[in-house]
């Protein structure tokens, strides 16, 4: 009867044991469970900045395009600015050559009709 008795107290304290490790199980699970969520918070989080990331990167190229566009325009603008400025330039000397010429063409223009005068004078 004895040997029963121990048996059965070495199984009550093998059950109660089991029973103990079972609840240290259970209360690993539900902090590893915890863990995991917070993991998964985690990653979702770091995907998150890593999608931000490359539209950061995304948008900084894009700006870059623009700037160095940008650049170019400024570049050609300031290229025909210096066309214009010379034709600028060009222009008023042909202007003052045309004004020139028109006084010259006025003169000559003026003694041509006194010559001719003076001419149809003499033939008459």
């Amino acid at each position: 009867m004895e040997s029963i008795r121990n048996a059965l107290n070495t199984l009550r304290l093998r059950a109660e044991s089991g029973s103990a490790r079972r609840k240290d199980a259970e209360a690993q699970t539900k902090i590893l469970e915890l863990q995991l969520e917070s993991k998964d918070a985690e990653i979702v989080s770091l995907q998150d900045r890593l999608r931000l990331a490359k539209t950061l990167i995304t948008l900084a190229d894009e700006w870059d395009k623009a700037l160095s566009k940008l650049q170019e325009t400024e570049d050609r603008i300031e290229h025909v600015d210096a066309k214009v400025k010379n034709l600028s330039s060009f222009l008023e000397r042909v202007e003052i050559e045309r004004d020139t010429l028109e006084s010259q063409c006025t003169g000559l223009c003026t003694k041509q009709l006194e010559l001719e005068a003076e001419l149809a004078e003499l033939l008459t």
